[in-house]
């Protein structure tokens, strides 16, 4: 995968005693799309994002997904570069060239019972013809494979954001870091603990499977 670039500007110094640092465990769509719009956001204060990733490549599970037109217009809410990203690797979905994803279509690929009586064998194969399309709206339903939207996602995130190759073990809240180093802390912060042994700390952490 390409090195990520960034259009976004850089996010200000995590020292910053005035700013708020947040941890996203997991680099996947829902990872990296919560990041981008954590930076898109209005915070009275400098909002710093990392993400840890346990892999040692980022990559999307699965094969397909699909946006209907509310689906994108969430996105756009979230940060509008991610209905560009839509855009930018969407498939075409329908016949008609001038609008090409304006309905959703049904492909009966295996005829059942219902087909008796009407001079079609049970089990003939009939992959390939429409048996129903539902109309989705303009541009309402475009669909892309999962792998090529995060790598249009990632391309949009300052690099440094995303840190591979960290499994997280264990987060442990303020009060639990005091016992489990024997002292106390200031600032409340959440740490996150390796399998490596390494440690990080945030004042918030969520997890972000998918």
């Amino acid at each position: 995968m390409p090195e990520a670039t960034s259009t976004i500007k850089p996010m200000p110094d995590p020292s910053n005693a005035e700013s708020l640092s947040i941890a996203i465990i997991g680099a996947g769509i829902t990872g990296t799309v919560l990041a981008l719009g954590l930076t898109n956001r209005p915070f009275p204060i400098p909002v710093t994002v990392q993400i840890y990733e346990q892999s040692s490549t980022l990559h999307a599970p699965g094969a397909g997904i699909a946006f209907t037109a509310n689906a994108r217009k969430c996105l756009s809410l979230i940060n509008s570069a991610l209905e560009d990203c839509v855009t930018r690797v969407g498939t075409r979905n329908g016949e008609d060239p001038e609008r090409p994803n304006d309905y959703m279509q049904f492909v009966d690929g295996y005829t059942w019972d219902r087909t008796k009586g009407a001079g079609i064998k049970v089990g003939q194969d009939l992959a390939g013809k429409k048996v129903y399309r539902l109309h989705a709206g303009r541009r309402g339903f475009e669909g892309c494979h999962r792998q090529e939207f995060l790598e249009g996602v990632l391309k949009e995130l300052r690099g440094g954001v995303v840190v591979l190759g960290k499994r997280v073990e264990s987060v442990l809240p303020d009060q639990d870091q005091d016992q489990d180093q024997g002292g106390s802390r200031d600032g409340g912060k959440t740490q996150l603990v390796f399998s490596d042994g390494s440690r990080a700390e945030a004042d918030v952490g969520t997890s972000a499977l998918s």
